[in-house]
């Protein structure tokens, strides 16, 4: 999907649309950014615990 049509289809969700369901605007894109950049920041923190909890094991299973 690209960018235009994601940030189309958020708007749509959070019902930043004119009467017949257009959006018509790019009035909300930086709120659309940030919440892109909070799921962004998110997914690398998962990344990093996940490492981590690789490592571990790997440390645990490789000492004995």
């Amino acid at each position: 999907m690209s960018k235009i049509k994601r940030y189309i289809a958020w708007c749509e969700e959070e019902g930043y649309t004119n009467s017949q369901g257009e959006v018509t605007s790019m009035k909300y894109a930086e709120e659309y950014m940030r919440t892109q950049q909070f799921d962004k920041e998110q997914m690398e923190q998962r990344r990093l615990e996940l490492d981590e909890y690789q490592k571990s094991k790997q440390k645990r299973y490789s000492v004995s």
